[in-house]
């Protein structure tokens, strides 16, 4: 439509400048001026309607490789974040998994110690302490104002008990006193 519109507009524009060629050769001057005048403003419309319709098209080109490029740039930053959150979540995990690690590794460590303390203060075979602790137990005690008392046991003939019934029996007769 917008063609046709501007084919009759530059048709009539022709035409004025005809009608003015005319005019003039029939020597109605101020005929042949406005007429002539008038196809030139036309012309001259109609060339700027052109040169706008023209830029318009540019700049809607313009705009779209603008927009494009917008689009490549947030479709990057988007997979940019994407990647971003893809390792912080990792290093998260990585971060968790070791601190989990090094906690059940001090436990770890906690309980050995514990366990060795233990072992090198007890007697193996009755479990009561042994003279290392007994020692420890008494400067403790010795530092309170309280009085101290010691009591000693000894088996009477336990080597025959070992010689004669062997000495699996032995260790059972003094877990049977320790226990005691």
């Amino acid at each position: 439509k917008n063609v046709a519109i501007t084919i009759s507009i530059s048709l009539l524009a022709s035409w004025l400048v005809v009608r003015a060629e005319t005019a003039a050769r029939l020597g109605q001057w101020p005929e042949a001026h406005a007429a002539l005048a008038e196809g030139r403003r036309i012309e001259l419309t109609l060339h700027q309607q052109q040169l706008s319709e023209q830029a318009g098209r540019l700049r809607q080109q313009f705009n779209r490789a603008r927009d494009a490029e917008e689009l490549t740039a947030l479709r990057l930053r988007n997979e940019q974040g994407r990647r971003l959150r893809e390792t912080q979540a990792l290093a998260t995990v990585l971060a968790l998994l070791l601190g989990g690690g090094a906690a059940a590794l001090a436990a770890h460590k906690v309980r050995q110690a514990r366990r060795l303390k233990l072992q090198s203060e007890t007697d193996e075979l009755t479990g009561l302490a042994n003279r290392r602790a007994l020692q420890a137990f008494a400067v403790r005690l010795w530092r309170r104002p309280a009085g101290l008392a010691v009591l000693a046991v000894d088996v009477d003939h336990f080597k025959q008990v070992n010689d004669t019934h062997g000495h699996a029996a032995g260790d059972r007769v003094l877990q049977r006193l320790a226990a005691t």
